[in-house]
């Protein structure tokens, strides 16, 4: 005659019927490994630095781009103005103006030079500043917001500040307007297209 096991059903062991049944592995949820991995925080903060050196880089460009669009503006200025007979440092001496004051054939074209280079580098980190957030937008945008930054510059420079503070009032009065129109929008074009070619690089990988 056989005796029965006196042990309660509710405390005999579990057997494992199927090993990958993770309900009744026979491990409770305290002693599971946490879903998140310990390398996570860690990552999240990393993507952090990621980020600020992807808009440092993307910044550093605009500045470089502004310099070089900048320079294309000047080389046309100095065609038309050899153009029509002047000194190809005619144009030069004119932005001089802007902190020698008036007229330009008494500025220097050095310093004409040195001033130019520093706007156009400030309004290249200015657009791409202005752009940072939208840097996954497409060419058509691009172009359209450097041609809207171009025209918005000669507005406030030629219309703006020429009519009403003297030493920018050179701009006014010895310069072509229709030509300084079209070479702000030749500088916002370039200064686009420059910023367009470094957008795949700058923008953050979310993949690995």
């Amino acid at each position: 005659m056989t005796t029965r096991d006196a042990t309660p059903s509710a405390t005999r062991p579990i057997s494992v019927a199927n090993p990958e049944a993770g309900a009744h592995d026979g491990i409770t949820d305290t002693m599971r490994p946490s879903s998140t991995s310990p390398g996570t925080t860690s990552a999240t903060s990393a993507g952090r630095p990621a980020h600020r050196h992807g808009l440092s880089r993307w910044l550093g460009w605009g500045a470089l781009s502004g310099f070089l669009a900048g320079a294309a503006f000047m080389a046309l200025h100095s065609w038309f103005a050899v153009s029509i007979g002047q000194d190809a440092l005619a144009p030069y001496r004119t932005v001089a103006t802007l902190v020698e004051g008036p007229p330009p054939f008494l500025a220097t074209a050095g310093v004409g030079m040195a001033v130019h280079a520093v706007l156009s580098v400030l309004f290249g980190l200015l657009l791409a500043a202005a752009l940072a957030p939208l840097r996954r937008r497409s060419a058509g945008w691009f172009a359209w917001a450097g041609l809207l930054f171009g025209g918005a510059v000669y507005v406030v420079d030629f219309q703006i500040f020429a009519r009403n503070v003297g030493y920018f009032s050179a701009l006014l009065e010895t310069t072509n307007q229709p030509l300084e129109l079209a070479a702000h929008l030749v500088f916002g074009a370039v200064l686009a297209a420059l910023l367009l070619l470094a957008k795949p690089r700058a923008a953050v990988r979310t993949k690995p």
